[in-house]
């Protein structure tokens, strides 16, 4: 999480003088933001083609079924659940990438 500094009374940081300006930091948290955008994007990107193990959740006959993997990358299925994967672990395939390029697509192996 990226956030522009702002002072907080009591601390040191509030009595500093020449203080950055709000629009610097504004810019400058926006900057951060989008760095760390196109870093994940990138870290998806390379998960492409992998089988994970996912963590299944949501209701079954949901669409789209969702799930994460062990370090909280977020999958979504080419399927609904069945009503006996809800709460399962199960081997996907990453596909893609999904959700606008936020997470993961992927295809239930067997």
């Amino acid at each position: 999480h990226v956030f522009p500094f702002s002072p907080r009374d009591g601390t040191r940081a509030a009595t500093l003088s020449d203080p950055v300006p709000i629009a610097v930091r504004r810019r400058r948290a926006a900057e951060m933001q989008a760095l760390g955008d196109r870093l994940r994007r990138a870290h998806l990107e390379a998960q492409v083609g992998r089988v994970a193990s996912v963590l299944l959740e949501g209701e079954a006959d949901a669409s789209p079924a969702a799930g994460y993997t062990p370090d909280y990358l977020r999958v979504l299925l080419d399927r609904p659940l069945r009503d006996d994967e809800v709460g399962a672990i199960r081997d996907v395939r990453l596909v893609g990438l999904a959700g606008e390029g936020t997470a993961l697509a992927g295809r239930a192996c067997g």
